[in-house]
């Protein structure tokens, strides 16, 4: 077995949104013993090849578990990571990770996922499953995941959506899944997330069949490279690269590595980051409205896009915003309260939808947005980098409006000073 040296020097500690897998530790006992006194949960975990059958009914008999799992993380074996609730700082369960070079299928990495019965659900296995995708195959040096699935039809669906496959080619008739890790494409696309042909192993891989319309492969090829984002002349304007995102995905790539796009698009993914909606080849990413955007969303895994709109109002605080990305019928209602008490404006519930100021689906009020067109006329990206800042227009409409409407940490101060001298809020042509 190839033992990564840093995995077992320093335990990695990786984050969703709702979870953190971090090294097993004593302390943990009380919590792990609801999964593993739970009988349904033991049903459904793989213990081939191991000395028991992970029952324990007392505590002693799970702090002895976590003991032995600690002896052999110290020998280089295997790791054996928590599931913490953050809600709640609870153990849920263990996922086991090791490395191997196996017979008849190479080199992989071997995954258990124990839960227990309460936490048995298609949103947390996708959260852990999605975080492991991103991170276990670089920290791990593995370019196939192996699980096995027994006795939950659940798992499967979920195991199967994210691309795992029933293979015969490791212990033939156990019920193990194989995920072959999908590298990002010559253009910059993630293979690795993509939806459109879950039987596809990357274009990396020879997976496409037939590549003789992509100028990006054919370039790449004839070049020697491995990826657009490597080429001295990046970025040109050939095949994919016309793209907004793909070109996105690309700088990044060429900025801080593919390995890290990888991680950080399997993170997104992980904390609710579509890439992909069903039965489309568009996802939050194409919402963005520059190359900036995009990055900045791969970075930071903000679904609200990181950036302030032209005039500079904060969408990540806009109830209208956040009910949109939430689809929150109770934020829509509650920011349609607020334009019909402070402005007297009767909006439509159904008109209530945003996807940022610098989206191509802005607020009804917000379409025909004059700085907007300024900025864009100017050059710029924002009126705070115009030469011409701050001029009256800006100052007027920031001085009333911006950061001070329809927010949704000052929600409850509206209601109260509703009879104040506000005047309706107007988005006039600028004259310049």
């Amino acid at each position: 077995m190839t033992v990564t040296p840093d995995v077992y020097k320093t335990c990695p500690i990786y984050e969703t949104e709702n979870l953190i897998l971090r090294l097993v530790q004593q302390e943990d006992a009380k919590d792990l013993l609801d999964c593993y006194s739970d009988k349904d949960a033991i049903a459904l975990m793989n213990s081939d090849e191991c000395t028991n059958n992970f029952y324990y009914s007392n505590v002693t008999e799970m702090l002895s578990a976590i003991d032995f799992w600690l002896s052999e993380y110290k020998k280089g074996l295997y790791v054996r990571f928590s599931i913490i609730e953050k809600a709640n700082n609870k153990a849920i369960g263990t996922v086991e990770f090791f490395d191997e070079e196996f017979p008849h299928i190479g080199r992989a990495g071997l995954m258990r996922l124990d839960l227990a019965s309460a936490y048995e659900m298609t949103s947390v296995i996708t959260e852990i499953i999605s975080l492991a995708q991103g991170y276990f195959p670089t920290d791990f040096d593995v370019q196939k995941i192996l699980v096995k699935i027994k006795n939950s039809p659940k798992r499967e669906t979920v195991f199967t959506a994210l691309g795992f496959q029933p293979t015969d080619d490791f212990r033939p008739g156990l019920g193990y899944y194989v995920y072959h890790v999908r590298d990002i494409s010559y253009c910059g696309l993630a293979c690795a997330l993509c939806s459109e042909n879950e039987n596809c192993v990357g274009c990396q891989n020879g997976g496409c069949e037939a590549h003789g319309w992509c100028k990006n492969y054919l370039c790449c090829r004839e070049k020697g490279i491995g990826s657009c984002s490597e080429c001295a002349e990046f970025s040109c304007d050939k095949g994919m690269l016309t793209k907004m995102r793909i070109r996105a995905f690309s700088r990044f790539a060429q900025v801080y590595g593919k390995k890290e796009l990888i991680r950080c698009l399997h993170r997104n993914k992980a904390n609710g980051i579509v890439y992909h909606y069903e039965g489309q080849l568009v996802g939050d990413y194409d919402k963005c409205q520059t190359e900036e955007e995009i990055i900045e969303m791969i970075k930071t895994g903000n679904k609200l896009f990181g950036l302030p709109c032209y005039c500079g109002h904060d969408c990540s605080k806009c109830v209208t915003y956040i009910a949109t990305q939430t689809n929150n019928d109770d934020l829509r209602r509650q920011a349609q309260s607020f334009y019909k008490e402070r402005f007297g404006l009767d909006i439509p519930l159904d008109k209530f939808y945003c996807d940022g100021g610098r989206s191509k689906n802005v607020f009804e009020l917000c379409k025909e947005c004059p700085f907007k067109k300024c900025c864009i006329e100017h050059g710029i990206d924002a009126c705070g980098k115009c030469s011409e800042y701050p001029c009256k227009d800006i100052s007027d409409y920031q001085e009333k409006y911006v950061n001070k409407c329809n927010q949704l940490e000052k929600n409850n101060d509206y209601r109260r000073n509703k009879n104040s001298s506000v005047s309706k809020p107007t988005l006039a042509p600028i004259d310049r």
